[in-house]
């Protein structure tokens, strides 16, 4: 079912893509050449909008009532999965698939924002902008112009308010230890955004993953291989001037994808640590 679960999110993604991502790549991309032009009424973006809204509510409702009533007696309990916990529900239980449906694509939705998030500040440390990067610009609208400072808050505060929101509706539905309350939900909520945001050492893993392939292995001139091998060195940076170079094989990838586990493993057992002792 987790499978399933994701590839299902992957198209409410594209729904949501649909009302809120896609249309500003269209505006950036046209240019008005008359004055005409500047004022085309927006019903038909509006309607766009709510159609693809529509169809995500829907579709992730159908996709509750159909996991109610087609989910095998024989198969493993779905979990909704917050970092720090999984959360699982009963799959005889309406209300909570309906909970599991909608709760894991917003998890789904805000770790693929807090990696867009991340990336955007990694642009502030290479010093310069490319075509990929003004791509995930695009995504954040004016949010890409703020500090640093106020994106990794901004991101940490709506993590937390969204483990206190999911949270509230689990306990209601008995998903959750019952001695919880809404105070204990607050005093985790900064540990689950912590969690989270620990979450992109993955994605920098991936890149240099690829960036170390990408080294000996000629996957061709695109955009997207330029802003993998620049990104990677940017987080090899503190790596770069230390003697890892054997021969021609650089060590850097493989010491720094190493490091960046090894702290994603430390910094995962110290939140584990906090949370629990929060959970009484």
């Amino acid at each position: 079912m987790e499978l399933v679960n994701f590839l299902l999110n992957l198209l409410c993604w594209f729904l949501w893509a649909g009302a809120f991502v896609f249309p500003r790549y269209a505006v950036r991309s046209s240019q008005p050449l008359t004055l005409l032009s500047t004022l085309r009424s927006e019903t038909p973006r509006s309607f766009s909008r709510i159609f693809f809204l529509g169809s995500l509510v829907l579709l992730l409702g159908l996709r509750g009532a159909a996991y109610w009533n087609f989910s095998p007696s024989n198969a493993s309990l779905p979990a909704i999965d917050v970092g720090l916990l999984k959360v699982s529900l009963q799959p005889d239980s309406l209300s909570q698939m309906a909970c599991y449906s909608f709760g894991s694509f917003a998890v789904f939705l805000y770790g693929y924002y807090l990696w867009v998030f991340g990336l955007s500040l990694t642009s502030r440390l290479k010093g310069r902008v490319d075509s990929i990067e003004n791509l995930i610009d695009q995504q954040l609208g004016a949010f890409a112009m703020w500090h640093p400072g106020l994106k990794v808050a901004l991101v940490g505060l709506v993590g937390g308010l969204l483990w206190v929101g999911l949270g509230f509706v689990l306990i209601s539905l008995g998903a959750l230890p019952e001695n919880w309350n809404g105070w204990v939900l607050v005093a985790q909520s900064p540990v689950v955004a912590a969690a989270f945001w620990l979450r992109f050492l993955i994605l920098v893993m991936l890149i240099i993953g690829v960036h170390f392939i990408n080294s000996y292995v000629y996957l061709g001139e695109k955009p997207l291989w330029a802003y993998v091998d620049q990104t990677a060195k940017t987080y090899l940076t503190p790596f770069r001037k230390l003697p890892l170079l054997v021969v021609r094989f650089d060590v850097a990838p493989l010491l720094g994808g190493l490091v960046y586990w090894g702290l994603f493993c430390l910094g995962d057992w110290g939140l584990r640590l906090v949370f629990e002792r929060l959970s009484g």
